[in-house]
């Protein structure tokens, strides 16, 4: 299945691009990190000039396409933009594919620095006028930050935005995903019990490696009611319980936890900003930060705002049946077409 989206995404991107759009390999310097992002840059038929965008990916690792379960998010959003008059860039980020520096190591800021650079680099091209921001997920946090006092950047679109407290909104996507499977609402409070504890221990002022230690001890003191171990032998507990470390314990989370706050950019921004969400996210779990995202923004008032919820659609913005994240792979869909056709008349409008 993964390998038919693969290259189903992959034709459907060709046909397009055959059509309306230019690609080619561009390499961005960071120059105040000294990082070089790798990455895509497409352009629309034509002399233009054309409005332009810089993709920031979500979570994780994540190549220049947004590559996930045979999906090529990015690569299919790019291409639509092109056959719609808008130039985009997309890079894999620091650390992943071709670009250099340590992911290990990384932090928002450090994200933002990039995504900065990125936009002051695509402004340049002289078929581009004005350039803003496409970010999803953890990207949208990116995105606020890199946009924030930031001249070069007109308007800014955020796909699934953050806006609770980083383990508010984690413990919340817990409580949802494990309803949606079923779980008994005993077991997921013991769960979230546990996840609290850590959550706790990394908003301490300790050492990574210190609260990695404490972490462990919290889940081996705990294994009976850990839920993802469940049914496991005891080397699938050791490999299962040191995935998890990792997902709780790493620079970016310790850097959020400790020192991102979106109230100090959401409403702060100069640009103006189209906010879109799916009811079905699981991941940034809808309405709650949605709602705050909403009411962050609106207070703002040197800046218009827009927003738009989707029924049906989950993190990703694919028409779903739960937004469990194994869903994603088995649909054929990569992103639904409204969705890009929202995305593409709101910036157009920007010009």
């Amino acid at each position: 299945m993964k390998l038919y989206l693969t290259i189903l995404s992959y034709l459907f991107c060709i046909a397009i691009n055959a059509q309306t759009s230019l690609t080619k390999e561009l390499n961005v310097v960071n120059e105040l990190e000294g990082v070089v992002l790798s990455g895509t840059l497409t352009l629309p038929e034509g002399n233009g000039p054309f409005l332009g965008v810089v993709l920031i990916a979500g979570t994780g690792e994540m190549d220049r396409d947004q590559t996930y379960q045979g999906h090529k998010f990015f690569s299919v959003l790019a291409y639509y933009l092109a056959k719609n008059g808008i130039a985009s860039y997309r890079y894999d980020k620091r650390g992943v594919g071709k670009s250099t520096g340590e992911f290990d190591t990384a932090t928002l800021k450090s994200f933002a620095s990039d995504a900065r650079a990125a936009l002051k680099n695509l402004k340049t091209n002289v078929k581009i006028s004005k350039v803003g921001f496409v970010g999803q997920s953890e990207g949208t946090k990116v995105a606020s930050m890199a946009a924030l006092k930031n001249e070069d950047c007109s308007f800014l679109v955020l796909m699934s935005p953050y806006a609770l407290p980083s383990d508010q909104g984690l413990l919340l996507q817990t409580q949802a995903m494990l309803e949606a499977r079923g779980v008994e609402k005993e077991k997921i409070q013991k769960q979230l019990n546990i996840e609290s504890q850590i959550w706790e221990l990394i908003k301490s002022s300790e050492d990574i490696t210190q609260i990695r230690g404490k972490a462990k001890k919290i889940i081996e003191n705990n294994l009976k009611d850990y839920i993802y171990i469940n049914n496991k032998n005891e080397e699938e507990i050791e490999k299962e319980v040191e995935e998890n470390l990792n997902w709780f314990v790493n620079s970016i989370n310790l850097d959020e936890m400790r020192n991102y706050n979106d109230a100090n950019f959401l409403n702060k921004l100069n640009c103006d900003v189209f906010a879109i969400t799916g009811d079905k996210d699981l991941f940034v779990v809808y309405p709650n930060d949605f709602n705050r995202v909403k009411s962050l923004l609106e207070s703002n008032n040197n800046i218009q705002s827009t927003f738009k919820i989707y029924p049906g659609l989950n993190h990703l913005f694919q028409n779903c049946r739960t937004g469990l994240p194994e869903e994603v792979g088995e649909i054929t869909e990569t992103i639904d077409m409204q969705v890009m056709r929202d995305i593409s008349q709101w910036i157009n409008k920007k010009g």
